[in-house]
């Protein structure tokens, strides 16, 4: 278990003398030191997986290297001391990408030629998102957690892009969105609760991410609707989002769940907003009223945190 402590504040307050601080000290720079070259031989190993990828520009070689970093990662886990447990993590989550990334580039140069693009687009998907769920709970790992939450999402429709100097978030299917993700974050909560308590922490960081994808959208959906496949007018989800954001949040306060309070504040916040200057637009007006209002909400977010942490 990992306890944060501000040791300064606490030899200010009395609560540790100055033999006490002395020693946490020393110890905090141990494991910063011993943090910073866990990184540094960490990010080396990633380099030089990457330097000759890039050399090769070859996917069998992605696939070769990234299988070498996820045994490297492997070995250092289980041969290695609990100093060395960030590199673990490092080389095994970097080695599981770049293998992924390999394989999709061998899936597309193998049958690009013979297979409908778009199936072997959805294949590779899946393929993709099984073995990130495998990874996940092999490590115990929640960036691989959060990242095949995310590749669920891709298969509904919903991804992002780039273009110079912007970015954009797209979802096809803003209901069937909300309805797969609110209901795989409330099945992912139920089962940190229950009989796979043992992976608490993947299954709370899958619920969280779903909770994100879900509010991602109602937030599309309130613009332009339910997408094609369900006629849903923007207005309806409008509504059903601020209700499901209030239930959402007093759940959380009953709860004692900070960090539920908090994203349905914020997200209440983005609704609002977006609401506002759909219907105002971008007068200067309507932008000095939003201005007060966004200095209240805030303050309201900050009294209601310290509120939560008191309790």
């Amino acid at each position: 278990m990992r306890i944060v402590l501000n040791i300064k504040e606490l030899l200010e307050e009395g609560k540790i003398n100055q033999g006490e601080y002395d020693n946490l000290y020393s110890l905090s720079k141990n494991q910063t030191g011993s943090l910073a070259l866990n990184l540094l031989v960490g990010f080396g190993i990633i380099m030089v997986c990457l330097g000759v990828i890039t050399l090769t520009q070859s996917a069998s070689t992605g696939l070769i290297m990234g299988l070498l970093t996820f045994l490297i990662g492997l070995f250092v886990k289980f041969r290695g001391n609990k100093e060395w447990s960030v590199l673990s993590s490092c080389c095994s989550i970097s080695g599981i990408l770049i293998f992924l990334g390999g394989m999709n580039m061998w899936l597309f140069e193998a049958y690009e030629s013979d297979t409908d693009f778009l199936l072997l687009a959805n294949y590779s998907q899946i393929l993709t998102t099984v073995i990130l769920i495998a990874s996940s709970v092999f490590l115990m790992s929640n960036i691989l957690a959060a990242l095949s939450t995310l590749s669920i999402a891709y298969l509904t429709g919903a991804g992002t892009s780039y273009f110079t100097g912007s970015y954009t978030l797209s979802v096809s299917s803003p209901v069937i969105t909300i309805v797969i993700f609110s209901a795989l974050a409330f099945f992912l909560y139920y089962l940190s609760r229950s009989i796979l308590s043992r992976y608490e922490n993947i299954l709370i960081t899958g619920s969280r991410t779903s909770i994100l994808v879900a509010n991602f959208g109602f937030w599309v959906g309130s613009l332009w609707g339910g997408g094609e496949e369900l006629e849903v007018s923007p207005e309806l989800i409008s509504i059903a989002w601020a209700l499901a954001l209030v239930g959402f949040a007093v759940w959380g306060w009953r709860a004692n769940r900070r960090w539920v309070v908090t994203v349905s504040s914020i997200f209440g916040a983005i609704h609002f907003y977006t609401q506002w200057f759909t219907i105002l637009e971008m007068e200067p007006a309507s932008v000095v009223i939003g201005g007060v209002i966004a200095i209240g909400i805030g303050i309201c977010i900050k009294r209601l945190d310290s509120t939560m942490k008191a309790k």
